[in-house]
C-alpha cells in the first residue's frame, strides 16, 4: 500500500511539472508574440511615389516667388511724316509699379514625376507659371496726340499701355536672374514639404 501511494505522488508531482512547464512556455510565447506585434505596430510605413505626389497634389498652386517691378513703356503711332504726324501722331509714356506672383502648379505631378531610391528622394518638377500679374498703385500716363487726331480720335492710351506694361514685366520676370530665384526657392520649399510628410532622404529636385 505505501508503494503504490509513493508512485501515485510521483505521478501526482509529473503531472503538476509538465502543467507548469505548459503554462510557462505559454506564457513566454504569448510575451514573444505580443512584443513582435508592438514591434511591427511601430515601424512607420513606407513612403512611396504615389505618397508622395498624393501629398503633393494636396499643397495646390505653390506661389515660390513674388516681384514687383518699375516698368517703363513708349508706345509711338506715327507715320515718319512730320507734318502728318503733327496733326495724326500719336506718342503714349507710361509708367507703372507690377507685382508678379509666379510657382508651380502642384496639382500636375504625377507617381512618375518622383523616384524614391536607397538614400534619394528624386522629383521633377512641372513648368513654372505665373500666377498674377496687377498694377501697384496709380499709373503715370502723358498721351501726346496730333491735333486733328485728338479732335475726331480722341484716346487716352490706357488700356493699351497697361497691356504693354504687364507684358514687359512679364518678360522682365523671364531672366536668368529671376528664374535662378525662383528655383531655388521653389527647391527649399519642395524639401520642406518632404520633410514634415517625413522624408529623411535626401532630396533631388529639378525642373
Amino acid at each position: 500500500m505505501g508503494l503504490e501511494v509513493w508512485y501515485y505522488n510521483i505521478f501526482s508531482m509529473k503531472k503538476i511539472l509538465i502543467l507548469l512547464v505548459t503554462l510557462v512556455i505559454l506564457f513566454l510565447a504569448g510575451s514573444v508574440a505580443g512584443f513582435i506585434v508592438a514591434k511591427r505596430g511601430d515601424v512607420e510605413p513606407e513612403i512611396t511615389s504615389n505618397i508622395l505626389a498624393a501629398q503633393m497634389q494636396k499643397e495646390g498652386f505653390l506661389v515660390t516667388q513674388s516681384l514687383v517691378l518699375h516698368e517703363q513703356v513708349t508706345i509711338e503711332k506715327k507715320s515718319g511724316n512730320m507734318f502728318k504726324d503733327f496733326f495724326l501722331g500719336q506718342t503714349i509714356d507710361a509708367q507703372a509699379v507690377i507685382h508678379i506672383d509666379r510657382g508651380i502648379d502642384l496639382t500636375k505631378i504625377i507617381r512618375d514625376d518622383i523616384l524614391v531610391q536607397a538614400d534619394n528622394v528624386s522629383v521633377h518638377l512641372p513648368e513654372f507659371e505665373i500666377r498674377s500679374v496687377a498694377i501697384v498703385g496709380p499709373i503715370t500716363l502723358h498721351n501726346d496726340q496730333g491735333i486733328i487726331k485728338k479732335m475726331f480720335d480722341d484716346e487716352d492710351g490706357y488700356n493699351e499701355a497697361i497691356d504693354l506694361l504687364k507684358k514687359q514685366a512679364r518678360s522682365a520676370a523671364d531672366s536668368d536672374e529671376f528664374l535662378t530665384a525662383a528655383k531655388n526657392n521653389t527647391s527649399e520649399h519642395i524639401q520642406r514639404i518632404f520633410r514634415l510628410i517625413g522624408v529623411e532622404k535626401n532630396i533631388i529636385v529639378t525642373f
